[in-house]
């Protein structure tokens, strides 16, 4: 029994041996495949590195390129307001100067419609008393009842 003890034991330790071998051989191959792999992702991140600089500048690029026509644009468009609104007052100028000019020239209209009105009246009252058939001092006189009629305390 202690021989069939002994070749157990021999066998569990070359087993063992050969296991603790086998294990560290996997474990060997394992921090290979792990080096090669963190230097490949290594590197792919460097190559992302890369292509998202490429497309940050494409896009900054982009950016510029719209701000400045946007700009470019508004510059323009602000550009058509000014002369919009330079002919509008312009505009507003004229009509307001037409306004006065026809306000002018109806004050002169009715201006010279109360002189011939007057002119009229004037005329008017001449003739009469010219052609009137009393004589002038009872004209007068007629007159002077007239007027005092209309105003009877005033005397």
């Amino acid at each position: 029994m202690i021989h069939a003890r002994g070749t157990v034991q021999d066998s569990v330790q070359t087993g063992l041996s050969k296991t603790q071998d086998v294990l560290q051989l996997g474990l060997g191959i394992a921090q290979e495949i792990l080096e090669q792999n963190m230097k490949r992702a290594s590197k792919n991140l460097k190559k992302a590195q890369k292509n998202m600089q490429r497309v940050q500048d494409t896009v900054q690029d982009t950016v510029q390129s719209g701000l400045s026509q946007t700009r470019h644009a508004l510059g323009k468009n602000a550009q058509r307001a000014r002369k919009s609104l330079k002919k509008v007052q312009q505009s507003i100028g004229d009509t307001q100067y037409s306004m006065q000019s026809q306000h002018a020239k109806n004050a002169r209209k009715r201006s010279r419609a109360k002189t011939l009105f007057r002119l009229g009246i004037l005329t008017g009252i001449v003739f009469v008393l010219l052609y009137t058939p009393w004589p002038g001092s009872k004209m007068r006189h007629q007159l002077v009842e007239f007027w005092h009629g209309l105003f009877p305390n005033q005397q």
